[in-house]
Parts: C-alpha cells; structure tokens; sequence
C-alpha cells in the first residue's frame, strides 16, 4: 500500500491544485472538503483552498448560506469575480470543485478559454438533477461538457450524466479519511465513560428516524441507545422515552470516531437520494472497526461488503430490531463481522479515490477489493 501511495506521490508531487469547495471557519468543525485539501497535500501537491460558500460582500461575515435570495445571488457573483482574480494569481494545473454548486458556468468556461491545458474537476457528493432542495441548479447542468472528469458517488448516475454532456464519469464512493478514522485510536477513561453504549446513531434529525429509533427502545427498553446529531433536543418531545437518549449536538470529528470505537453497534440509515447507494458513515464507521448495522442497499451489501460477513443490513423496523437483539447476544460473531469490515475499508480511503482522480485513473474497481471468504452468518431470521 505504501509502494502504490509513494508512486502517486511521485507522479504529483509539485501538481498545483486549486480546491474549490465550502470550507469551515471553525477549526473543531468537519468539512469532507479539508479530508480532500489533506489527501492532496500528502500526495505533495501544492494545494491552494478557496471557500466558495463564505460572505464575499463588504462589512458582512458568516456563510452565504444564510443569505436570501437575492442577496446570496450578489455574493455569489463576487465570489466568481474573485475566484477569477485568485485562479490568474496561482495559475493551476488543476481545478478541482468538490460540488461548488454556487460557482457560475460562466466562470468555468472562462477558466477552459484562459488556460486550456488545465483540468477540470468535480466530486459531486449530491444529485446534480435535483433542485427542489438547493442541491443543484442549472449552473451545475450548463458545465457538463466543460469539465475534464465530473466524479460522481452512485452508480445509478453514471449513465446520467454521460447522457448528459459529460465526457467522464469516474464512480467515486465516499471515501473515508484514514487520519482521522482508523481502528486503534487510544480512548481515556473518560472517553470511555462518556462514549460506550450498545447502540449508537450519529446523524441528523428527522421524523422517520425519530419513529425507528423511539420503536427500538419501545421494544428493547433496556438498550444503552446513544444519539448524536443537530436537531434531537429541538424536535423530540423532552417528555418522551425517546429523550433520554439524546447526547449533546453536532460532534467533530474527533469525538466522532470515538464513538463508533466505543459502540457495541454503529445504526446508520440512508437518505431517499442514497437508498441504492451509501453514504459518508459506511466507510467511516467501518473504518474505524466498527460493526456496522446499515440500512440495506445494492452498494453497500454487494459491492463494497458482504451481507453478514462484514457489516449487517437491515429494511424495516422488525428486521431492524432482530438485528440489534441478535448481535447485542453473539458477541464474537459481531466482533467477527466488525473486522472483516475494517479489513474492506481499506480499499476505501479517501487518499487512494484522490490520486486516482487526479491522474486520470478509474478511481474504484471492484476486482481491486478482494474480497475473503468467510462462513455465512449462523443468524436465523
């Protein structure tokens, strides 16, 4: 592995990538954006960071994000202004946009005019189709065709946006980043104290989770279930059984991974967008040894992982609750089934998909996972 990531490096290193993305300003917050801006720089690319999604007007500070309509429309056109200013400053030998979704086509085409030896590249971590919900826009659709390689992370949008106007579509899993995920990180007393629990859910709120996880605890009242995430302690009533289990807000990433080290069982659930696909915990919790009981889904169950020998899947609340029960009782076969897990998400790593990417490589390939066999699960269900 080591061999493999030296030889990247060698062929990068010096490479000039600009990393266009939404950053955050608070040094304890996560951004997938500084895995990426990490990963490049560990390949010895000379990476230089531009946050597209912060105020770029006079006196005002904070995120666009919050900005209405017709303010962020201003914003976002000084932020292409000086995202031009900044690309004629540093002059890149790549432009990589990790979604970017606010950067104008406009923009795009202006850079393929300017400096056409340059790529162009995006990981797009959402439906670029969807617009009802601010994930896309026309914007996005309009720069198909100028871009390079435009990643995407299902399978089902590869053929897509080929039809689309895209010239290459690499399938770009969500890769986890093995700094700050990995098995073996060293937990104090007091991590242990705060974090250790049977089950846990690190995510955000809403109402089908809320339902799941209230029924887990109605029928297995004595389970230690841990709940992490925005929007818990706003929207579940303080008089519910559900209450209880509701830790603090939004954990760094740090606090994160000690929490799936500490999980007897890492739940996780998939948005409608990722139903057939996955998401960020189906590497990062098993990244860092966990055992995780995931909603199932084609990606997850049969190409990254195999159903009862390295994670565990469940489609409704009934299965949903054998599972907790059965392996909450089979310690050695969830133990069992958390290393084989690990040992699969190595192939996964964030720093493996970037170099890839950025020599023009197919970024995944299943053949490349090699699977081991193992015993099915003795579970009945």
């Amino acid at each position: 592995m080591e061999r493999v990531h030296s030889e990247y490096r060698e062929r990068l290193r010096g490479t000039k990538v600009f990393l266009i993305s939404e950053f955050s300003g608070d040094e304890g917050s996560y951004t997938y954006a500084s895995s990426f801006a990490s990963s490049m720089r560990k390949l010895e690319c000379d990476v230089k960071r531009f946050n597209c999604k912060r105020s770029f007007l006079p006196c005002v500070n904070g995120t666009s994000q919050r900005f209405f309509r017709g303010v962020k429309q201003v914003n976002d056109a000084f932020m292409n202004r000086e995202l031009r200013r900044q690309f004629k400053d540093f002059l890149p030998d790549v432009v990589f946009l990790l979604k970017a979704e606010n950067v104008s086509f406009k923009t795009l085409r202006w850079i393929k005019r300017r400096a056409p030896e340059c790529k162009l590249m995006n990981f797009y971590p959402d439906s670029p189709f969807v617009f009802w919900n601010g994930n896309s826009n026309a914007n996005v659709l309009l720069s198909f065709p100028l871009y390079d390689r435009f990643a995407i992370w299902s399978h089902m949008l590869v053929k897509p946006l080929l039809s689309s106007g895209c010239r290459d579509v690499p399938y770009f899993p969500f890769g986890y980043d093995d700094e700050l995920f990995f098995a073996g990180i060293e937990i104090t007393r007091e991590e242990k104290e705060k974090f250790q629990c049977d089950v846990s859910f690190v995510g955000t709120w809403d109402l089908q989770r809320e339902e799941e996880m209230s029924e887990i605890i109605r029928i297995i009242p004595n389970v230690d279930l841990v709940i992490w995430g925005n929007g818990w302690k706003e929207n579940v009533a303080p008089k519910s059984d559900l209450f209880k289990h509701i830790r603090a807000g939004v954990l760094n990433a740090s606090d994160m991974a000690r929490v799936f080290h500490c999980s007897k069982m890492v739940l996780n659930f998939l948005r409608p967008q990722n139903m057939t696909s996955h998401n960020m915990r189906t590497f990062e919790a098993t990244g860092c040894g966990a055992f995780l009981l995931t909603e199932r889904s084609y990606e997850q169950a049969e190409l990254f992982f195999e159903e009862g020998r390295s994670i565990a899947c469940f489609a409704n609340k009934t299965e949903l609750i054998e599972k907790i029960r059965y392996y909450l009782e089979h310690d050695l076969e969830r133990k069992k089934i958390a290393r084989e897990g690990h040992r699969v998400a190595q192939h996964y790593s964030l720093d493996r998909f970037v170099s890839k990417m950025l020599l023009g490589h197919i970024v995944w390939n299943r053949h490349a996972t090699h699977k081991k066999k193992q015993p099915e699960s003795s579970m009945q269900l």
